[in-house]
């Protein structure tokens, strides 16, 4: 006689459950990348100021002084501050001269008044946001004014932050030699104090062949401490399905 065998049924009152289908994975998967839409938003919110708009394509220079318009771009404000009478915005490209740094691209100096006897006060460029949100600066690009001042430039960085004054300071290497071969610019990446910032001023400190500064390609993070509309339709959105998902009844197999 065949002997008996043990198989397994149902809970009694219903049929038997099974896990998730390929379908319900999807919407899962979908509405974690919708939840996600928040971090994606913060992650490509860097900025590079980068001069290009400072400057007609067909101009040498154009003036921005401390007492007129500061140049704006990004919504960021870019003014003359301290002693700085003016900023100059300098296009190689149209550089009839050829003395002033060749970084390849359209950049900012800062001017600096004489000092009685001999030397330049300094010069300093500030920048702001234009709605007075927070902000960082992450790195940027330096110069000598010019090859006139091929000296080591000190220069002093200040950002006034949430938790109070953050400077660095910085000697470029002198090498400013126009429109020859040398690289005029050197790249600096700051320290990660200058963040939550409501200011951020470069200075070129006094001496006797220096003070006078070029900047380009400075990278900024705008900081968003309350999120946009947008970015709470998007997570509220993939809170839904979430809720949804959970209270949707399992698939049964029949």
């Amino acid at each position: 006689m065949k002997a008996p065998t043990c198989q397994s049924s149902p809970l009694k009152g219903g049929p038997e459950l099974v896990g998730p289908s390929r379908r319900d994975w999807l919407w899962i998967l979908f509405s974690f990348f919708i939840c996600c839409g928040l971090s994606i938003e913060d992650a490509f919110a860097l900025e590079i100021i980068d001069f290009e708009e400072s400057v007609a394509d067909d101009d040498h220079q154009q003036a921005y002084p401390a007492d007129g318009p500061p140049y704006v771009e990004d919504g960021f404000l870019v003014r003359a501050s301290g002693n700085t009478p003016q900023l100059l915005a300098n296009n190689p490209a149209q550089d009839n001269i050829g003395n002033g740094p060749d970084g390849g691209s359209k950049h900012m100096s800062a001017l600096a008044p004489l000092i009685p006897g001999g030397g330049f006060q300094g010069s300093s460029i500030l920048i702001e946001r234009t709605d007075a949100s927070l902000f960082s600066v992450i790195e940027l690009d330096v110069s000598e004014y010019s090859s006139v001042f091929d000296v080591p430039l000190n220069l002093q960085f200040v950002g006034v932050s949430t938790g109070g004054i953050v400077t660095q300071y910085f000697v470029t290497d002198g090498v400013n030699d126009g429109a020859g071969p040398l690289n005029d610019f050197e790249h600096l990446v700051l320290d990660p104090i200058f963040t939550q910032l409501s200011s951020f001023e470069i200075l070129g400190l006094p001496g006797a062949r220096s003070g006078l500064l070029a900047v380009d390609n400075i990278t900024v993070d705008n900081i968003r401490p309350v999120a946009e509309p947008s970015s709470y339709l998007l997570v509220g959105f993939g809170l839904a399905i979430l809720v949804a998902m959970k209270n949707f009844p399992s698939r049964r197999k029949v």
